[in-house]
C-alpha cells in the first residue's frame, strides 16, 4: 500500500544550517537584493535558523533591500505545511508561548489538542484564500508570499 502512494518526508534528515553564515554573506553589510533558493528541505528549518539570526532584537536599522527566499518541493504538501508554520510564526495576535506550544504541537504530534485544532480549522481558509489570491484574504502572509 506504501508503494502505491509513494512517500512524502515532512521533517528533514539533516541539521539546520545558516545559509547566510554558509555563504558567507552578511546581510546587514550587503546592500543587494539576496536571493535564496530551497529545494526540497521538507520543512522550515533552514528559514527559521537562518531569519532568527539576522532579526534585530535590538533598535538597528531596517534592512533596505529584500530577502528573497524561495521554496521549491515536489509534495505540495510540504509547500502547504510551510505556509501554515510560517502564518503561524508571522501571527502576532496570539503570545509568544502560545504560538509556540501551537508550532510544536502541529509539527511533531499525530494526535492534537483541541485548542490546536481550532486554530487549524481557522486558518485553512485563510490558507486557501492565500494560494487563489481571493481578494478577502486577511492572511498575515498575503505581502510576503508570492505565487508566481
Amino acid at each position: 500500500m506504501v508503494d502505491g502512494i509513494g512517500w512524502i518526508s515532512f521533517y528533514g534528515f539533516t541539521p539546520s544550517i545558516d545559509f547566510f553564515k554558509e555563504s558567507k554573506v552578511d546581510p546587514e553589510k550587503d546592500d543587494r537584493d539576496l536571493n535564496i533558493l530551497l529545494s526540497e528541505c521538507s520543512d522550515i528549518r533552514h528559514i527559521l535558523h537562518s531569519i532568527s539570526s539576522i532579526v534585530p532584537l535590538k533598535e538597528k536599522k531596517a534592512r533596505e533591500h529584500k530577502i528573497n527566499i524561495y521554496l521549491h518541493e515536489k509534495n505540495l504538501e510540504c509547500l502547504a505545511r510551510a505556509l501554515l508554520f510560517l502564518t503561524l510564526i508571522c501571527e502576532t495576535s496570539l503570545v509568544r508561548r502560545e504560538r509556540m506550544e501551537l508550532f510544536m504541537d502541529l509539527y511533531s504530534n499525530s494526535m492534537i489538542r483541541d485548542k490546536t485544532d481550532s486554530y487549524l480549522q481557522g486558518v485553512v481558509n485563510e490558507l486557501i484564500q492565500l494560494v487563489t489570491e481571493d481578494e478577502r484574504c486577511q492572511s498575515v502572509l498575503k505581502s510576503m508570499i508570492h505565487f508566481d
